[in-house]
């Protein structure tokens, strides 16, 4: 992605997107003493093309606690919420058949699309 700004050059290393957990699939964990449930997929599409997923949630006794992450158990119906299989495809974001492709020209073609849209008062 070509952002320029004198000679400032931003770099893309990796397109993210927040997915919520249907609360049939949430899970709890424990980390530094307080058990948190997980209510949030933060998926991201990263330069080589490779998915990396992280879950956070928040505090089961209350409070918005830390942000913490969490590693995603393996579970075929995550996988497939994951891989956004069977949802209908998002105006926005990595979709699946950006998986493998390059990241710059992904996010230079998001830019095209949505900035000019939020530039509009």
């Amino acid at each position: 992605m070509s952002v320029m700004n004198g000679d400032v050059r931003a770099e893309v290393t990796a397109l993210a997107i927040n997915v919520t957990i249907p609360e049939a699939l949430r899970w709890t964990d424990t980390r530094r003493g307080e058990t948190f449930t997980l209510t949030t997929l933060n998926v991201r599409l990263l330069a080589d093309g490779h998915l990396a997923v992280k879950a956070y949630g928040r505090p089961v006794g209350g409070g918005r606690g830390a942000y913490v992450s969490f590693a995603v158990p393996e579970n075929p119906v995550l996988t497939a919420l994951i891989l956004r299989e069977g949802n209908a495809p998002l105006g926005v974001g990595p979709q699946p058949d950006y998986i493998g492709k390059d990241l710059e020209a992904i996010a230079d073609q998001l830019i095209e699309r949505y900035v000019p849209a939020a530039n509009v008062s």
